[in-house]
């Protein structure tokens, strides 16, 4: 599993314009992002190694979660100081290759720390037997439900995969509740990243990584 930076902040599209340009520059690393604390407590199985936060109150709870990560409070110019000072600050207004070099340099740091961290004998999984209850709930899903959880992986809403697959936005809301029942999780994100549907009964179209 590749290492994860994590974007912390409740701005929806400013996420999304981080994710895809540290996306394109940051190889070898996946990036994400959920919008608070409490919905990054509950990615604890990802391996992250850098958590870019705008909001301090977050501080606390990512420091938990994610004790081998490096966290980065992200500053416009305007905006200085941290409630933490042992939290380094990034601002948005630098350089963007100088900003993508301090992410690259501070999620090196957090890998080096989860190896550090990791018994003698862990293998890449952080919680292996999390993600074989993941593959074992992937079996279970429908040929439809594939379907939805692969647009949950686009980031879709509920609105445009019923558009897309020609349904009703109250039969998506059934398969998504039905897909992360069976997936054992407990929201879209941690849904999304159950990537591979494993099942030896089907044809092999729908096996795989979930990617279009």
């Amino acid at each position: 599993m590749k290492p994860t930076i994590l974007i912390v902040d409740h701005r929806s599209i400013f996420c999304e314009c981080l994710c895809d340009f540290l996306t394109g520059t940051l190889t070898g690393m996946q990036v994400l992002s959920v919008r608070n604390g409490r919905q990054a407590a509950e990615l604890g199985f990802l391996p992250v190694a850098c958590c870019l936060v705008s909001e301090d109150r977050d501080l606390p709870v990512l420091q938990k979660a994610f004790p081998n990560a490096v966290l980065l409070s992200v500053r416009s110019g305007q905006e200085t100081e941290t409630s933490d000072p042992q939290v380094p600050r990034i601002m948005l207004d630098m350089p963007r290759n100088v900003f993508a070099e301090i992410v690259r340099g501070a999620a090196l740091r957090g890998c080096n720390g989860m190896l550090d961290a990791a018994p003698p004998d862990a293998g890449p999984e952080t919680d292996p037997n999390l993600h074989a209850a993941h593959a074992g709930g992937a079996a279970l899903l429908s040929d439809r439900e594939r379907e939805v959880l692969k647009a949950l992986q686009r980031g879709l809403p509920n609105k445009l995969i019923a558009d897309e697959l020609r349904l009703s936005e109250n039969t998506v809301k059934i398969h998504v509740r039905n897909v992360m029942r069976k997936l054992g999780v407990t929201n879209r994100t941690m849904a999304a990243l159950c990537l591979t549907v494993e099942d030896p009964a089907r044809p092999s179209a729908l096996r795989g990584p979930l990617t279009d």
